[in-house]
């Protein structure tokens, strides 16, 4: 007996992926905004997080200090000084690991 591709194989191997629950929720208002953008980061464990502004062809245009997060932080972005546009805000650990990414828009 010759058994060929696509025929009952005997590996019951399952590729898929995995549902990982967030540890992490992550608020920007108001949006769009004029000047300011507050963010509110909530996170179940202890960590440091870092915020980078980025434009849309992925210039950095602000970058923030390192943010000890034990359970809840509120940074204040000044977005006065930037151009209209769409802005991308990501969140990332001292590992470098992107946590989120938010578009925010400025207007005027």
């Amino acid at each position: 007996i010759i058994l060929t591709q696509g025929f009952q194989q005997p590996d019951n191997n399952v590729v898929g992926i995995q549902d990982v629950t967030k540890s992490f929720a992550i608020l920007a208002y108001p949006n769009p905004t004029a000047d300011k953008v507050i963010i509110e980061i909530s996170v179940l464990h202890a960590e440091r997080l870092s915020l980078s502004v980025f434009n849309e062809i992925g210039i950095q245009m602000m970058s923030s200090r390192s943010l000890p997060v034990s359970d809840k932080a509120k940074e204040v972005l000044d977005f006065s000084a930037f151009a209209s546009g769409n802005y991308f805000i990501s969140l990332t650990n001292d590992e470098g690991l992107i946590y989120q990414t938010i578009k925010v828009q400025k207007i005027k």
